[in-house]
């Protein structure tokens, strides 16, 4: 299975508006001053957020997101934005929350195919699936930039949402593809 929203030929790679607003909201309970300060430094307004942004500025804000979680190791950190960033998506989204029942019903495997399967974040993504077991599932991403364990946490967020504990291990990562291996009981 293969999902797409990657641009044809020399397109500016775009992260749109709602992702910008779910991290906001994911990491309100940590935001500070310094926080909105770094993130209006290269462009980016909590409060009057464009319609979307280049790549490279929402690489940075996850970034200085991840420092809100002065707690954690750094990858632990930007993990933890990317549940944060998947739960607020999904809370924020009428959609999201009503096809979230279905999905619980799917499978996790069938689940999470689901809501990988088509991006509406961003336009240059390609999220493909490999091999697969009762209880694993492959998942190969086409451009994470140089942030892959913020889509991890974005997957451990669904499992979370869908009521599944997800595990999910990097197994390559040359950048900007990764390739994850998420594994159930």
């Amino acid at each position: 299975m293969t999902a797409s929203g990657g641009p044809s030929g020399k397109e500016e790679k775009l992260v749109y508006k709602p992702s910008f607003e779910a991290l906001i909201i994911g990491v309100s309970d940590r935001a500070t001053p310094a926080f909105r300060d770094e993130l209006s430094s290269f462009g980016v307004s909590i409060d009057r957020l464009l319609p979307g942004y280049p790549y490279e500025k929402f690489e940075k804000t996850v970034l200085a997101a991840s420092k809100l979680f002065t707690e954690l190791e750094q990858s632990e950190a930007i993990a933890e934005v990317g549940r944060r960033l998947c739960l607020a998506t999904i809370d924020a989204n009428p959609v999201g929350k009503t096809l979230l029942p279905l999905l619980k019903l799917m499978g996790t495997t069938r689940a999470l195919k689901r809501a990988y399967s088509r991006s509406t974040a961003e336009n240059y993504n390609v999220v493909t699936f490999g091999a697969e077991s009762p209880k694993s599932l492959v998942m190969h991403m086409s451009d994470v930039g140089s942030i892959p364990d913020m889509a991890r946490g974005s997957i451990l967020g669904m499992g979370e949402a869908i009521g599944v504990k997800l595990r999910a291990k990097i197994t390559a990562f040359v950048a900007p593809m990764v390739s994850y291996l998420i594994e159930w009981d």
